[in-house]
């Protein structure tokens, strides 16, 4: 699990659906050509609003038939762009927690259904370019 207490964070609070998916076109730019360590980290906090159905036959269409209880993460390949797109997109909808995480590990996002994003990583030219993204989308920055 990651940790990201006191650390700086984005404000997701009142993100529409259209904006929801276009920050989720940006998270999977960041990780379009990579193999990524994908993971759920909470889900059902909101269960009036959520579509889990949805995501499981995202899983299911590629061949992915366990639930989320049965096995929350997954390794998604750099060639699986558009079903990580699928993923991220779908998580985000449903405010759930989710994780992405590189092999190489440079980098990480940690997404909250507290309407909060978490970016890591030990290089600061890379953090630096995440956050612009995230300031160019016209997030509000907090630093805790």
């Amino acid at each position: 699990m990651l940790i990201v207490e006191n650390r700086p964070f984005y404000d997701l609070t009142g993100l529409d659906s259209i904006r929801k998916g276009a920050l989720a076109k940006i998270i999977w730019e960041w990780f379009s050509h990579a193999e990524v360590v994908f993971s759920v980290h909470e889900f059902g906090v909101w269960p009036s609003g959520e579509i889990p159905e949805l995501f499981q036959r995202i899983r299911e269409s590629q061949g992915f038939h366990q639930t989320l209880f049965e096995c929350p993460g997954e390794i998604v390949g750099a060639d699986e762009g558009g079903y990580l797109l699928c993923l991220v997109a779908s998580c985000l909808s449903n405010c759930w927690d989710f994780s992405l995480i590189p092999l190489d590990r440079s980098f990480s996002i940690y997404v909250s259904h507290d309407d909060a994003i978490w970016i890591n990583s030990d290089d600061p030219l890379k953090k630096a370019e995440l956050q612009e993204y995230l300031d160019g989308f016209g997030l509000k920055r907090v630093d805790k």
